[in-house]
């Protein structure tokens, strides 16, 4: 099964919240057993954001739409509007077809290997 995105872009009529308020915000409403494999929010500019949020499955994503929906409709207290929504299936993820490499780790790996001597067994 392939990793399914959920895409949206906000509009706050008095400016987007403070980045602590909407962790804050995440840490009140997404209940613990929630079936996100990640969630990602961003400020696009002074009235807006989006976030993305990444399933395991398309499964997952379409039995959790209606608590999604019902929350939207019944308990969004943000005073945000929603005004684009998209979705589909993750077509390629970075971190799944190339493992990352960090500097440091280069940095430790290339320490280490000056370090090693070639030894050569005697003739």
């Amino acid at each position: 099964m392939a990793k399914y995105a959920v895409y949206t872009k906000w509009y706050w009529p008095e400016g987007v919240i403070a980045s602590n308020e909407l962790s804050d915000h995440m840490k009140n409403n997404v209940p613990d057993d929630h079936p996100f494999d990640d969630i990602f929010w961003w400020q696009i500019d002074k009235y807006h954001h989006q976030s993305i949020a990444i399933y395991s499955s398309e499964y997952m994503a379409i039995q959790h739409r209606e608590k999604v929906l019902a929350y939207r409709k019944n308990e969004n207290d943000t005073g945000c509007t929603m005004i684009e929504e998209t979705m589909g299936p993750v077509l390629s993820q970075l971190s799944q077809v190339k493992p990352k490499v960090t500097r440091a780790y280069t940095q430790m790996r290339e320490e280490l290997l000056s370090k090693l001597s070639v030894v050569r067994p005697s003739a």
